[in-house]
This record gives C-alpha cells, structure tokens and sequence, in this order.
C-alpha cells in the first residue's frame, strides 16, 4: 500500500459516489480514470482533476479530508511511511473544495 486512489461517479440521480483503492504501483488505468492519487511514501499528489473545483496542489487538505473519513486507512499508511509532525497545524480545504467534503464517504 503505497497509493490512495480516489475515482468520483455521478449517479442517474445527480448525486456523487466515491471509490477509494489502495495499491502499491499505479497502473495505467489508475492515471486514465482516477480523479485524485496520492502518494503516501512521498506525501505528493500524482494526479488530481476535480471538475468544476479548483484544485489545491499541497497534500496535507487531501490528507486530512481522508483521514477524517477513512481514519483506519490513513493511519495504516503513516505507520508504514511516516505522517505529519507531532503537533503540526492541519490545513483545512479551501471553500472551494469543501463540496468535496459533501460526498458520501463508503467505505
């Protein structure tokens, strides 16, 4: 487990699914079709494309919002490559991106 890869649907009902993978290489159909891939051994953002949002290129929001909703997951992949600095400030996301926040998380 190296990388989250995040993909977003809309449903026939306009509202939005989130899929959330986790691997240890990136495939070519990962770059194709994901909307956001993090990389949690270089705490880097891979890919991100969110229409309609304006994207922020730091990892830390992307971090947090996950770690709020897939707690277990994040904390996995810290223990294995290191987290934030005890003690540091957590960015939120911009207002622009808190529609994100809006989406069922599914686990």
């Amino acid at each position: 487990m190296r990388y989250v890869i995040l993909t977003y649907f809309r449903k026939p009902d306009k509202h939005m699914d989130e899929a959330i993978a986790v691997s240890k290489r990136l495939k070519p159909r990962d770059l194709q079709t994901a909307n956001v891939i993090l990389d949690f051994q270089l705490r880097k953002i891979e890919k991100c494309h969110l229409p309609g949002v304006e994207v922020v290129k730091d990892f830390e929001p992307y971090r947090n919002y996950l770690h709020k909703h897939y707690t277990k997951l994040v904390e996995d992949l810290e223990s294995i490559y290191g987290g934030p600095p005890a003690g540091a400030e957590l960015e939120q996301l911009p207002e622009s991106l808190q529609e994100i926040d809006q989406l069922p998380a599914q686990e």
